[in-house]
């Protein structure tokens, strides 16, 4: 993430704080929603006001307007895109998912969605009341420190141990499966012993390992949202 040959020493205190803002709720609302001035209301009860309809279309439909939109103002868009430096690139980041999106708070019409959310919306409704929404809240060093030990873990399976042996997988998988029914066994036990070798086998392990380390550090910060409140939890029954 930082480029020694391109960073002072004198920079990084400012660095960091930009790293920690991007994780932070504020910053999460500020990519769905802009800046407090143009809606009322929290949570499922947020609405733009009308003097922003423009923004209002833009993160609902997708529609455009150069005087005014959610690109106008910086706001991430249905693209992903966004123009506001101050949430740009680790803006992205997974940690910091946000529920409370206009997508998922405005009542559901026609005229407030595209055809692919009146779809999806739809299903989500239809399946609501079997499911549970988390929003996700910023984590704390031990579970950012598990999260980068499971990619270094993941990296090191598929870059090196996986992918030199990419080309030979691909030939025997192909061999399998073009090969004569009755040798279809014999040839898929050659593409399987490969990624069952010990090493890969290993590699496949400490992946599940350093997973299962992440997700329980991970749950700590999954908070449900109001949608959920009235929900009662299953009994030991």
């Amino acid at each position: 993430m930082i480029n020694p040959k391109k960073v002072s020493e004198d920079m990084i205190p400012q660095i960091l704080n930009w790293i920690d803002w991007n994780y932070s709720t504020e910053a999460a609302i500020l990519r769905a929603w802009g800046t407090p001035d143009m809606y009322t209301g929290e949570g499922m009860n947020r609405r733009y006001k009308p003097e922003y309809k423009k923004v209002e279309e833009y993160k609902l439909l997708g529609k455009q307007d150069p005087t005014g939109d959610g690109w106008y103002y910086g706001i991430q868009g249905q693209d992903n895109t966004m123009t506001n430096p101050e949430v740009y690139g680790l803006a992205m980041a997974d940690e910091m998912g946000y529920v409370y999106s206009p997508s998922v708070v405005y009542p559901f019409s026609e005229s407030n969605y595209d055809q692919a959310t009146i779809v999806n919306t739809a299903w989500q409704q239809h399946n609501l009341g079997k499911m549970t929404l988390y929003a996700e809240l910023p984590v704390d060093d031990a579970t950012l420190q598990a999260k980068a030990e499971y990619e270094a873990v993941t990296n090191e399976l598929n870059h090196n141990l996986i992918a030199p042996q990419n080309d030979t997988l691909d030939n025997l998988i192909v061999k399998a499966i073009t090969g004569p029914v009755d040798k279809f066994e014999s040839n898929y036990k050659q593409y399987t012993d490969i990624l069952s070798s010990p090493a890969i086998a290993s590699g496949i392990a400490k992946q599940a390992e350093a997973w299962m380390k992440y997700h329980k550090l991970r749950a700590n910060f999954l908070k449900k949202t109001e949608l959920n409140s009235h929900r009662k939890e299953p009994s030991a029954e």
